[in-house]
């Protein structure tokens, strides 16, 4: 959230709400979106950031006071709020097994995460994350979750999704159709959809993944697992991206496939729609083949969106520029 609130306000509180708020506009905005939940803050940092009430932080004043410019206020611009619906499937043993890195917190197998990457700034704000088994067969129905993604009207970026920290094979996540929406839940565009055609599915958008990233434990500086994910979502921004295709292999990340995942007791028999026969398009995670505690496992993939406050204003096209 990007309140502040009116008690126990904490630097950490101030750091994390200025960050929710989306701006970028503090003279110490790069160290306030560091992606650490430890690093010292102070009250000079926030300098010049906005806040939704019209007014910037003490641009015209030396001194920074939490009551006189801080308490009660919210960061950011007026934003408005999209809503991204995502159907997944999460069948297979492994997400209910956790693990140890050495140094680290304790890690759930295949815990799934969804950022807004603002591609401006390359600032990454997370909308939500699922861990565990959700489904109990290859056969259940996707579920479908809502994530709130709140910007100035006009913000483009990518939608980031990223599986990671598996460590055994039964961890094929899947994904069915994902829809970007206004606020009043209307649909401003399909991102993914059901089809028999993997070209169809993809509804003319861009969409580009990692391959499998095996990173080695010691190459995190981060220890609990907010600043590992957050970690491993600024690593994927530096990784080399390809167009997404059909595959199910081992090493290929986020791919398309229909009819079942090559591993058994675990991804989903059809796609969100339940067709088959012709089968339809899902974009899944292939977990096989990596058992290696020594490396923090992880993919990526992205699709481009651009915020906005109803059908008259900014369309997807090229929402993620420049990558």
């Amino acid at each position: 959230m990007a309140g502040i609130g009116t008690t126990n306000i904490s630097f950490s509180g101030l750091k994390s709400a200025y960050v929710a708020g989306g701006g970028t506009g503090a003279d110490q905005n790069g160290k306030l979106r560091d992606n650490k939940t430890t690093t010292a803050v102070g009250l000079s940092y926030f300098r010049n950031a906005s806040l939704t009430d019209g007014t910037n932080i003490s641009s015209g004043s030396s001194t920074i006071s939490i009551n006189s410019h801080l308490k009660g206020k919210t960061f950011g611009s007026s934003n408005i709020t999209n809503h991204i619906q995502v159907k997944y499937h999460r069948y297979g043993s492994t997400f209910n097994e956790s693990w140890t890195p050495s140094g680290k917190s304790t890690l759930e197998d295949g815990t799934f995460t969804l950022y807004f990457w603002k591609t401006s700034d390359n600032s990454l704000t997370q909308l939500g994350r699922i861990t565990n088994q959700q489904h109990t067969s290859n056969y259940s129905t996707f579920t479908t979750v809502t994530y709130d993604v709140s910007q100035p009207d006009g913000t483009a970026g990518y939608l980031l999704f990223i599986l990671y920290g598996w460590n055994n094979y039964r961890a094929d996540m899947a994904i069915g159709s994902v829809i970007h929406q206004y606020d009043d839940n209307s649909t401003k565009q399909t991102l993914y959809s059901e089809s028999s055609n993997s070209t169809t599915a993809k509804n003319s958008q861009t969409w580009t993944k990692t391959s499998r990233q095996n990173e080695s434990v010691s190459s995190y500086s981060s220890t609990s697992v907010t600043d590992i994910e957050n970690e491993i979502a600024t690593k994927s921004q530096s990784d080399s991206w390809s167009s997404l295709g059909v595959g199910t292999s081992n090493t290929g990340g986020w791919q398309q496939d229909t009819s079942g995942t090559g591993s058994s007791g675990t991804g989903p028999s059809t796609s969100s729609d339940g067709n088959s026969k012709p089968y339809s398009y899902y974009i899944y995670v292939e977990t096989s083949g990596q058992s290696s505690t020594s490396v923090i496992a992880y993919a990526a993939l992205r699709v481009p969106i651009t915020v906005a406050s109803d059908s008259g204003s900014s369309s997807d096209d090229g929402g993620g520029g420049g990558f």
